[in-house]
């Protein structure tokens, strides 16, 4: 449950949530002092003082700290959720802020900047807020990173499985019902061990161990969950136990990403203010 437009105060500077804490009346009855930050009804979030700051909780984490400087620590400690991010949302709208759970973390933007336009970064632990400007700007900006194919890697590592895929080709030409029955699929953990065997398989040109190799694939519980997860179009025939011939092909490159993610990936830096979406991420 995220929090709606009016729940929690906008807090735009030290003074404002200072005064604030002080405004709030402690919930009776409690033995700390337990004061809401918005509707007393939900009190997972709420407003303290530590020392000279003023912390904005939710659930006992620190997700913003003003501090007597006009700076505001930004902060989630693990907990990259909607809720998370709607906190930061609400308290800091006044700034022209906002914040969202994206990607696998909370993105911070920027609407009104010093720049003009709109920069949005990852949220970590103890990013910076500064305030005393007109417009609010990040002190402590990271580069974002996000994962590219290496085009040149990948070619490098599909050579070593040439023939093989070759030979996929031309069995998903003439597999339109394949016999896998008694063919044991491979493990989840195993397909470094399975590709070995695919590489032996291609220096020895064997045809028979190839057609068995296709046959483990085709019957792999890991390989139809790869499938469904990259091609959205896949439908699954629960009577049966292979993955269509045709899905063969398009699988092997995932399979080369997966097992041989080292060698097929490069880590991008995207510019200052810029959060890309790391696709590639699931490999890795």
């Amino acid at each position: 449950m995220a929090y709606r437009q009016g729940q929690l105060p906008t807090l735009t500077c030290y003074e404002n949530a200072f005064a604030h804490f002080n405004k709030v009346t402690p919930i009776r009855g409690r033995h700390d002092d337990v004061r809401p930050l918005g509707l007393r009804r939900r009190d997972e979030a709420v407003i303290r003082r530590r020392g000279d700051d003023i912390q904005c909780v939710l659930y006992d984490t620190p997700v913003l700290t003003y501090k007597p400087d006009d700076t505001i620590v930004v902060a989630t400690h693990g907990y990259d959720t909607v809720l998370t991010a709607s906190l930061i949302s609400e308290v800091l709208r006044g700034l022209g802020m906002y914040a969202s759970a994206w990607n696998g973390s909370v993105v911070l933007g920027i609407v009104n900047t010093v720049e003009n336009k709109r920069l949005e970064y990852r949220v970590f632990d103890g990013l910076i807020v500064d305030t005393k400007t007109l417009r609010p700007v990040v002190v402590n900006p990271v580069a974002d990173k996000y994962h590219l194919v290496d085009r040149a890697g990948m070619k490098q590592v599909r050579e070593k499985y040439k023939l093989f895929i070759q030979y996929f080709r031309m069995m998903n030409k003439v597999c339109e019902v394949l016999n896998v029955e008694n063919v044991q699929e491979v493990g989840g953990r195993a397909f470094d061990f399975f590709l070995s065997q695919v590489e032996q398989a291609c220096q020895a040109d064997d045809p028979e161990q190839m057609l068995g190799l296709y046959k483990r694939m085709a019957v792999t519980r890991m390989a139809r969950r790869m499938v469904i997860f990259n091609r959205g179009e896949f439908m699954a025939n629960p009577a049966g136990m292979a993955v269509a011939p045709r899905e063969i092909e398009n699988l092997w490159d995932t399979i080369i990403k997966t097992v041989h993610s080292d060698e097929v990936f490069k880590l991008v830096e995207a510019p200052l203010g810029v959060v890309r979406r790391d696709n590639n991420s699931r490999y890795i």
